[in-house]
């Protein structure tokens, strides 16, 4: 089923993938792939809080997983919890220099937040 979310997030089919991660997480709540998966269906339709629920699980498995840290961070600039993001993007870049998007959306929280300064 997995896969099959996959191939549905990639058509931007989101609420159908999400659909088919929760079918899988009923069946193996601990599947990472499909908590992460899910999490960014959930940031595509702008539901934030709900990504993040779903990338904490996660993380929780794995804490060591730069890209999720990167997801959740820019979930978080999207909530405009921009502290709370750069603390994230920061341990991201500590784990892996080179993840991607890490250094772009720091810069963005790092802007957002010396606005609301």
């Amino acid at each position: 089923m997995t896969g099959k979310g996959l191939a549905l997030d990639n058509l931007g089919k989101y609420n159908e993938a999400i659909g088919l991660f929760n079918k899988t997480l009923a069946i193996n709540p601990d599947y990472i792939d499909a908590l992460k998966i899910k999490g960014l269906a959930l940031g595509q339709l702008g539901r934030f809080n709900e990504a993040i629920t779903s990338v904490d699980k996660a993380i929780a498995i794995n804490p060591n997983d730069a890209k999720t840290l990167t997801d959740k961070g820019v979930f978080l600039v999207a909530l405009h919890k921009y502290s709370a993001a750069i603390g994230l993007f920061d341990k991201a870049l500590t784990i892996d220099p080179n993840v991607k998007g890490a250094i772009h959306f720091k810069s963005i929280a790092l802007n957002g937040l010396n606005k609301t300064k």
